[in-house]
């Protein structure tokens, strides 16, 4: 699964990991993809909030963000 891949990908391609999870929880056509991939998406945000670099933890932060206000609370424990 795509998922799985960029929890893989992430130690060394942090930013890249990041948006794309961004991007796929955004053009999400399945509607199961976040539930399904919730342990993936929560590895990788996890990782992109305390990243070194500001532009790849504010996306990870605005991501998290998106995903609390859409009604998928429990990603908000990444920002505790």
């Amino acid at each position: 699964m795509v998922a799985d891949r960029l929890v893989d990908l992430t130690p060394t391609h942090l930013a890249e990991t990041v948006q794309c999870v961004s991007l796929l929880v955004d053009a999400v056509t399945d509607r199961w993809f976040i539930d399904r991939s919730q342990r993936e998406i929560t590895a990788v945000l996890t990782a992109g909030v305390i990243a070194s670099d500001t532009t790849t933890r504010q996306c990870a932060v605005d991501m998290v963000n998106r995903l609390v206000a859409r009604g998928r609370t429990t990603f908000a424990s990444i920002l505790a």
